[in-house]
């Protein structure tokens, strides 16, 4: 029977190896939100980042240097190509076209792998 986390299917069917069946476990990451640990470690690092704004020789979208005025900024680049180059999407925005044209990857709750003592979610579960 599956389980909704890989620490939970480790536990229930291998109790005596917890830690290595999570260390060996397949973690395919799921739709789940994540969040970025706080800390100020990181907030001078940061690169700046700016609108992006279309180029229209290139049918593209940048946010490579600061929008000029009189320039329609947008917040995402898939915004900026849709507005101005939806008829060059392919050109402005590839990965877009790309992900809408792929299958999301179905993510499955954890089984049991027997003979590896871990679990896995990238295999449907068999009916039961």
């Amino acid at each position: 029977q599956s389980r909704p986390t890989l620490a939970q299917c480790c536990q229930d069917y291998f109790q005596w190896r917890v830690d290595e069946c999570i260390a060996a476990g397949k973690n395919i990451p799921t739709s789940l939100p994540t969040h970025k640990p706080t800390g100020d470690s990181d907030v001078d690092m940061a690169p700046q980042t700016f609108p992006y704004i279309p180029i229209w020789s290139s049918y593209k979208c940048t946010n490579e240097r600061e929008p000029l005025s009189n320039e329609k900024k947008y917040d995402t680049m898939e915004r900026c190509c849709k507005e101005n180059f939806e008829w060059k999407l392919e050109v402005c925005d590839p990965a877009s076209v790309l992900a809408a044209e792929q299958e999301p990857k179905k993510i499955y709750q954890y089984i049991p792998v027997w003979s590896t003592f871990t679990c896995t979610n990238e295999v449907e579960p068999p009916p039961m």
